[in-house]
């Protein structure tokens, strides 16, 4: 017996493409929302190959402009075992009116989807819906159940292999190996987005309904805690007609039970009942200047991304060619940032390593048979022509003003000028995912800084060394000194940073006024290695204390805010850090030691069950943003002994001041945003 099942909402058909690569004997239909092969190249680059091997290899077809709350319009007379809905969504605009009528609308998709898929399911066919987080709950996908005469029989987490729960009980598919040019990016494998998915290391990516023209900062959606959620028909009586008119006389929508005021808004609902947001990318940008992220957003943009690359319309006819090689047999199906660093492959004379292949890929200088390479996980096969062309700079970047380098990074402060005004020390803020050190790449601090120096005062020989070393993941200040390459200008003999962190919980009441604990001497850099006993003998006692101790191995802490969250047993403190210890990872140190104390910070990827305890409005505003940074630093010099304090405001996502204007509706027009800016 062959299982026939059908994807719908499946964004750049990766999933279809996974469950046919896992499960060669199935048939499978894939579906997707978007009208063309045309418009689903244009909105996910990946969807070229990923077409190609469903329809050649697989010989398995592709419909376009499925609906999914009307699936029956696109398959008249098809019948299928499994419909299969991942993780429906229409886009986040109401949660800037109310949380209330973002459950409700997606109550009403989830609703009509089920309505819709009954009518082309065959005999003991089921429907399925993967959610996550407090999803099932807020958007009641019991109840949109029951009301289409469907009951829930299953519930699965994502880890789990589809052919142990999915198909009906005497069938079960032997799942397939895994083939070199599956897997997906390590993020959707290894839990880094929320859960973890069986189908992801067959080349399964959970994207936004955006794609690649999607403009923010966050470009894939976290899915934590998803679960699998499958429904069968509970064999009762649904009504017939489409609307009842109730006592008041007002009509009401059968299928999803929503009461409207006349029968055309009934009408309307009924023809279109669950629109996507017409704005995608506008609402997340006026989300994110809710939260005052519109500076980040904006600094992001002037690195050319894929789309403005490709925008440029780079003809390689006009372009200078480094290197060009064909693939051969013993590369054939590889993903291309594999290829290009391959000792025996031309293109590994000028690309050392992943960071850089990546790089030279988003800037638009690989081609692909005389195409740009848009992807980094393209494939390529026996025979096609991989190009590299000299390093591109398009001149929509612009210039950059007198304070804000490339990447979001921004001087603060410049500290003792020479006589040609070049300062020998620089205060710059970076924000999360900028590197501090490193000559290996150009989008390192030290090399943003240097090429900002270099343009600037016109010399060839600016060289800068980064002092702080803080944490990519961390968004903060740093110190960088700057000379040429024989400089030997002095440094700080040391640096006082504070941190300013949102963490889990109410601290005693001793720590408003201020407390110590030892920095931990081990065990920092291991955190997930099994512990032996010479590790658990050596192990640090984190003991608070409030007798000073020396800032160079410990750290000071004092809570300014607590907010205890309404209607929820939760509570939130802002907490003030202070230390001169600097290992290269203070952030990972300081968050660890907290989680020791039993004060997790906020969206740190240890904590996540507390995260996920957190009010759904709050969750959805903080993005899986980690609520720690770097917001002061205190730089004495060695030769005059003097202290220069260099400060900005901490994010308002570390304050809770700013939690109680979101989370209680009385204060929130009230809200005073705390920003960088």
């Amino acid at each position: 017996m062959v299982f026939t099942l059908l994807t719908v909402g499946d964004g750049d058909l990766s999933f279809s493409l996974a469950i046919k690569r896992a499960y060669p004997d199935l048939s499978v239909t894939a579906s997707t929302l978007l009208d063309s092969p045309e418009e689903l190249i244009r909105t996910y680059s990946n969807s070229v190959d990923v077409i190609s091997e469903i329809q050649d290899r697989w010989k398995e077809t592709i419909v376009y402009g499925v609906d999914a709350t009307k699936v029956e319009n696109s398959f008249t007379e098809d019948r299928f075992d499994i419909v299969i809905f991942n993780h429906p969504h229409l886009g986040g605009a109401t949660l800037l009116e109310s949380e209330e009528k973002h459950a409700k609308r997606h109550h009403v998709l989830l609703a009509h989807y089920f309505h819709s898929a009954k009518k082309i399911l065959k005999q003991d066919g089921v429907v399925h819906v993967c959610l996550c987080g407090k999803q099932p709950q807020t958007w009641d996908v019991a109840s949109a159940a029951e009301k289409n005469g469907l009951r829930c029989v299953l519930e699965k987490s994502t880890e789990c292999p589809i052919s142990s729960w999915l198909f009906r009980d005497g069938f079960e598919y032997s799942v397939t190996d895994v083939e070199s040019h599956y897997p997906a990016k390590r993020k959707f494998r290894n839990g880094k987005l929320g859960s973890k998915h069986f189908l992801s290391r067959y080349g399964y990516m959970h994207r936004r309904t955006a794609g690649e023209l999607f403009q923010g900062n966050i470009k894939e959606v976290n899915v934590q805690q998803s679960r699998n959620y499958v429904f069968a028909e509970a064999q009762i009586e649904r009504p017939a007609d489409t609307s009842d008119i109730g006592a008041t006389g007002q009509k009401k929508c059968f299928i999803c039970q929503t009461v409207f005021k006349c029968q055309d808004e009934l009408e309307s609902h009924i023809k279109n009942p669950a629109p996507l947001d017409a704005y995608t990318d506008s609402t997340e940008l006026a989300m994110a200047k809710s939260q005052n992220e519109m500076s980040e957003r904006h600094t992001a943009q002037k690195v050319p991304t894929n789309e403005q690359v490709s925008n440029q319309h780079i003809d390689i006819e006009d372009a200078t060619i480094l290197i060009e090689a064909t693939v051969t047999q013993e590369f054939d199906s590889t993903r291309i940032k594999w290829l290009c660093r391959q000792p025996s492959f031309a293109l590994s004379r000028h690309i050392k390593s992943k960071k850089q292949c990546e790089d030279a890929i988003k800037a638009g200088r690989v081609f692909v048979n005389r195409t740009v390479a848009m992807d980094t996980g393209r494939i390529v096969h026996k025979n096609d022509t991989v190009t590299l062309i000299e390093k591109f700079e398009p001149a929509t970047v612009g210039a950059n003003t007198s304070d804000e380098l490339q990447s979001g990074v921004k001087i603060i402060k410049q500290l003792v000028p020479d006589q040609n005004g070049i300062p020998s020390l620089v205060v710059l803020y970076k924000p999360v995912g900028v590197r501090c050190v490193g000559q290996f790449a150009s989008d390192t601090l030290e090399m943003i800084t240097q090429s900002y120096y270099e343009r600037r005062f016109g010399s060839a020989n600016t060289h800068c060394q980064s002092l702080s070393k803080i944490d990519t993941g961390c968004a903060g200040l740093c110190a960088l000194k700057i000379g040429d390459s024989k400089s030997s200008n002095s440094c700080p003999s040391k640096i006082m940073y504070t941190f300013t962190a949102l963490v889990h919980g109410s601290p005693a009441e001793d720590w408003k006024t201020g407390v110590y604990v030892s920095v931990p001497t081990n065990g920092c850099r291991n955190w997930k290695r099994q512990k032996t006993a010479k590790d658990i003998a050596n192990e640090t006692l984190f003991t608070v204390t409030q007798s000073k101790l020396d800032l160079d191995s410990a750290l000071y802490i004092q809570c300014t805010d607590t907010y205890s969250i309404p209607n929820d047993r939760n509570s939130i403190s802002t907490l003030v850090v202070k230390s001169s210890h600097d290992d290269g990872r203070l952030a990972n140190t300081i968050a660890f030691t907290l989680r020791k104390l039993g004060y997790p910070v906020v969206n740190d990827r240890f904590a996540k069950r507390e995260s996920s305890a957190l009010p759904r409005r709050m969750q959805n505003l903080l993005k899986q943003k980690v609520c720690i940074g770097c917001y002061q630093v205190d730089i004495m010099d060695a030769v005059t002994q003097k202290s220069n304090v260099v400060s900005v405001p901490p994010h308002s996502r570390t304050q809770c001041q700013h939690w109680r204007y979101q989370l209680e509706p009385g204060r929130r027009k009230d809200s005073v945003n705390i920003d960088l800016n």
